[in-house]
């Protein structure tokens, strides 16, 4: 395309025509080879610019000898019509452009060489005058042609030059800045690539795709064809442009993450090298045999490499004109696609080092939550030994008091009776208590499917008939085609009831409203979760206590052990799944449980 300086380069050029011929009309084409284009960006009429994005001056393809300015570019040589221009065209089979325009009295165009490349035409026309310029003409009009070309040509190379240095800005600038957020986050890091690729080129329709490699299944990539090669990971979308418009490839259809297939995107993860097609429509019915969406006219894609290892593709694509995309384009973008990837996979791995840190540190709090416990069980094991001792003599106790007091106070026997039974029922359950407690610590239950609908709607019955009035208990939004969820129920169900409690609880001076809920929903990558929402409108919990709440022995209550909310954690993350909290003071709590399907824990 015409640069600002080359127009005003041809708006001198063209008063220095205007002065040396006579004439009425002066354009000039530019040609470019790989397009195969020509370009208008100077028409003078009667003096006048023209617009040049007018239909007869926009850029259209080149057509060799059809076209009377196309036929100087294929010849390389001056040519010249001075009489009867109507009937040699016919008679040549030459159209006349632009296309339906009155035709000249004489006709001059002159072709722009530079080292044997055409890179032009000069056109001068007089539409009164015949033998308007001959061959003193063609040489003035070729000598200006030829001084024009080298300059043209000289500009070209300076804001290559210029291109390159801001290219190497651009690199520099990308190593920098991802030198110094060594802890950018993944998605920084790809808006970092599209930042500075805006400056170097039209991103306008780009997109980086990410690809993940399937655990299970390892790519067969084939080093003599890599063509050939067979991958089975997934692609997944985390940033793209659509006309300037950013893309949501969350929830927009077509950019959600997919299975590697057969596009274009793919062909470069196979390959691992970058893919500039000349021809896109080819490229999309010979290589891209599944694809979505629009066909671009220009496209490149180069691979965000690792060693040998794809992290992914940067893709550029342009819907008006074709082979947009050069050389220096995609080295400048392989370098740095090849310094976000290296990024990507320190991002990566210091993500993987914190959460490494932190399962440790999770590790160690359990470990010490755990000894605590191990510490209340052999207390609870002696508490036990001490009550079977104490209480298994209340029974004998218990006959010799009934005995002595019947005989000294046969008035009072009845009463006697009475009060005796209720200390032999107390003594019973305690008995009964312990021996649930010690089986308890033998018995280790196996998981089952459990059927959480039955079981959430169990536990709001029995709340509807044991919740005062003042609390309004509401549960329309529970989902009844739930796939189950593998584990134990008693536990599962303990840890439900000890939420919903606490819920209750904390509206039992204010009253409010008691909410449930559950739902069936899938992640990103299709796995299937199983959710459970409380939420109540009691006082709230301060936001500086908040994070304290799962920790054993913690509470907010005079009475309580702090020992619930720490056993709903541990069997919550038991199973697989996750709790979390949301609280404000004055307005409630809402607690999300969320428990994989039974299926991802089969898999």
């Amino acid at each position: 395309m015409a640069t600002e300086r080359i127009i005003n380069i041809l708006m001198s050029v063209n008063k220095g025509v205007q002065r040396l011929l006579e004439v009425d009309r002066f354009y000039v084409a530019l040609y470019d080879p790989v397009k195969a284009e020509l370009e208008f960006p100077l028409v003078v009429d009667s003096g006048n610019m023209a617009e040049t994005d007018q239909a007869s001056w926009i850029p259209r393809p080149y057509q060799g000898h059809a076209w009377l300015p196309d036929r100087a570019i294929e010849q390389k040589a001056p040519l010249l019509f001075e009489r009867d221009l109507r009937k040699r065209l016919e008679g040549e089979g030459i159209r006349y452009w632009p296309d339906g325009g009155k035709l000249p009295l004489s006709w001059l165009g002159v072709p722009m060489t530079v080292e044997g490349r055409v890179i032009g035409t000069l056109v001068v026309e007089n539409r009164y005058k015949a033998r308007a310029f001959g061959n003193s003409g063609v040489r003035v009009l070729s000598t200006i042609a030829r001084q024009t070309a080298l300059t043209i040509e000289n500009v070209r190379l300076h804001e290559r030059l210029e291109r390159k240095i801001a290219n190497l800005r651009a690199v520099n600038e990308v190593g920098r800045r991802l030198t110094l957020g060594i802890r950018l986050s993944e998605q920084e890091i790809l808006e970092l690539i599209y930042e500075q690729a805006s400056l170097l080129m039209d991103t306008s329709d780009m997109y980086i795709a990410l690809y993940e490699p399937d655990s299970e299944q390892p790519d067969e990539y084939n080093s003599e064809k890599p063509e050939e090669s067979v991958i089975h990971g997934t692609v997944r979308f985390g940033l793209a442009m659509d006309n300037k418009r950013q893309v949501d490839t969350e929830h927009e259809k077509g950019w959600e993450p997919r299975k590697a297939g057969h596009g274009l995107t793919e062909y470069v993860i196979r390959t691992k090298l970058p893919y500039r097609p000349s021809d896109v429509e080819k490229a999309y019915k010979t290589i891209a045999t599944e694809y979505i969406g629009k066909t671009p006219r220009s496209w490149m894609g180069v691979p965000m490499m690792v060693g040998n290892k794809v992290l992914g593709v940067v893709v550029l694509r342009n819907d008006e004109y074709e082979n947009v995309y050069d050389k220096d384009d995609e080295e400048v973008l392989q370098t740095i696609a090849g310094q976000a990837a290296v990024a990507i996979e320190n991002a990566r791995l210091y993500a993987d080092q914190r959460k490494t840190i932190r399962i440790l540190e999770e590790a160690q709090d359990k470990i010490r939550q755990l000894e605590r416990v191990r510490t209340m069980s052999n207390m609870a094991a002696d508490f036990v030994h001490r009550i079977n001792n104490m209480a298994g003599t209340i029974p004998i106790r218990v006959q010799r008091i009934r005995e002595i007091l019947s005989d000294k106070y046969p008035e009072a026997r009845r009463s006697l009776r009475r009060h005796l039974k209720g200390i032999m029922d107390d003594t019973n359950e305690l008995l009964m208590a312990s021996q649930r407690l010690q089986e308890s610590t033998q018995e280790i239950p196996q998981p089952q499917l459990i059927d959480v609908h039955d079981l959430v709607a169990t536990i709001v019955r029995e709340i509807r008939l044991q919740t005062p009035d003042f609390v309004k208990v509401y549960d329309e939004h529970l989902e009844t085609e739930l796939p189950p969820v593998l584990g134990i129920e008693a536990e599962l169900e303990e840890a439900i009831r000890d939420v919903t409690t606490n819920a209750i609880e904390a509206m039992v001076n204010t009253g409010g409203r008691f909410d449930i809920s559950t739902a069936y929903k899938q992640d990103k990558i299709g796995e299937g979760w199983v959710e459970i929402e409380v939420k109540d409108e009691g006082y709230g919990i301060p936001e500086d206590v908040l994070h304290n709440i799962f920790d054993l022995f913690y509470t907010t209550k005079g009475s309580s052990l702090g020992y619930g909310l720490w056993r709903t954690k541990n069997t919550v993350e038991s199973l697989g799944g996750e709790i979390t909290v949301d609280s404000e003071v004055g307005k409630g709590t809402t607690v999300h449980i969320r428990l994989p399907a039974a299926k991802r824990l089969k898999e």
